[in-house]
């Protein structure tokens, strides 16, 4: 009887901490699709945003990025998504045609792109316009 007691313990310990290891979760890939407009582009100072004078729109459509500044279009090229690892984890990037490269998040609806891995360095922050 203690042996039994004792293997069910056993076992069920194991299993604990079995269920307590951590699992290496992946970001869920942002969904880019549609038209995003330009709100925030903040600065490498705390606090202080740029001013936006234009109406500026990032369009995702399948593989293809465009961008328009008043209508007119000033960028389009394709790009491909990649996980990669930086120092705070894991994060999506875009790459485009032209090797250019932007790390990409979605927080609370809005569209983050960074030059750098740090969230709060140089950010430009765009709201979905239409999916």
């Amino acid at each position: 009887m203690i042996i039994n007691t004792n293997l069910k313990f056993i076992v069920f310990l194991l299993l604990s901490l079995y269920s307590c290891k951590k699992r290496d979760v992946q970001p869920q890939q942002p969904l880019l699709e549609g038209q995003w407009r330009l709100v925030a582009a903040k600065s490498t100072t705390p606090g202080v945003n740029s001013e936006i004078r234009d109406t500026q729109i990032a369009i995702f459509q399948q593989q293809d990025y465009r961008i328009l500044v008043n209508d007119l279009q000033l960028n389009a090229t394709t790009y491909r998504m990649e996980l990669t690892e930086t120092i705070t984890g894991k994060k999506w990037k875009i790459i485009t045609a032209n090797s250019q490269m932007s790390y990409v998040q979605i927080v609370n609806d809005s569209l983050y792109i960074n030059r750098t891995d740090d969230d709060e360095e140089n950010a430009l922050i765009y709201v979905r316009v239409q999916p």
